[in-house]
């Protein structure tokens, strides 16, 4: 009898209580379409990645990276001589985990407190269409994780749905690169763009905003986190800290 009541109330609990997110790891998402430093095929963008590991490692947060196919995955070509990718580059954990990165496919989002996607015009084409990464992003929401995007990592946010079919952004404060930017900077890839980032987050209900071109620009909606280009991305990892209940200690990647 005691069995059965119990088995009752454990079904009437929200899935958050049954299995809330690991309390100190962000999961770290980047496109893995890049091929030769982003001439041959666009993939991620390597600040995006370093200004941010470097936050959350300040922060006392583990870091695990994923793609969709897993294994080795290539940036587009960036500056090494800046002082956050030097750092990275030097931290044989960051380079192991960039160098063979996990599945999304074998993942389970009960294991992570936050997911943050990564940008650079990859995340365009392999991300919205992975559907892994779709069901781990819902998932992880409902858990009550932190989902967080910057630059053109939203992209990954715009095909998510939740359990009742609405869309994850429907009517919730967003941004990402802009119509304005993608017009300046974009014009190798964006014709072959399944759609316009800001255009597909205002199509599915966004309430979008953005700040002049290229300035930094954070926008959070409660455990939604998003920045429109890569000069947000320290603001991103900073805002990723505080919806994961802590106060950002020092911040390594705006020296």
């Amino acid at each position: 009898m005691l069995r059965t009541i119990l088995a009752a109330i454990l079904m009437a609990l929200p899935l958050s209580a049954l299995s809330a997110p690991a309390p100190d790891t962000v999961l770290m998402i980047v496109s893995g379409e890049g091929r030769d430093a982003g001439k041959t095929r666009p993939g991620y963008e390597f600040d995006e990645v370093s200004q941010a590991w470097l936050i959350f490692k300040a922060n006392g947060l583990a870091v695990e990276v994923a793609s969709p196919q897993g294994g080795p995955v290539e940036a587009d070509k960036y500056n090494p001589e800046e002082p956050f990718n030097t750092q990275l580059l030097t931290d044989q954990d960051a380079m192991g985990k960039l160098a063979n990165t996990r599945r999304i496919a074998d993942l389970q989002a009960s294991d992570y407190a936050a997911v943050y996607v990564v940008g650079g015009k990859g995340a365009m084409f392999d991300l919205p269409r992975h559907a892994p990464l779709q069901a781990l992003i819902t998932d992880a929401w409902q858990r009550g994780a932190v989902v967080a995007a910057v630059c053109h990592g939203p992209a990954a946010l715009a095909p998510v749905r939740l359990a009742d079919g609405t869309a994850l952004v429907a009517g919730r404060k967003v941004t990402g690169f802009s119509n304005e930017e993608e017009a300046l900077f974009g014009k190798k890839w964006a014709k072959e763009f399944p759609w316009l980032l800001e255009d597909a987050l205002r199509e599915r209900g966004g309430q979008w905003s953005e700040a002049p071109l290229m300035m930094p620009h954070v926008v959070t909606d409660g455990r939604l986190v998003t920045g429109q280009n890569p000069y947000s991305t320290p603001g991103v990892a900073e805002a990723i800290v505080r919806a994961m209940g802590r106060s950002p200690l020092g911040t390594p990647a705006r020296t």
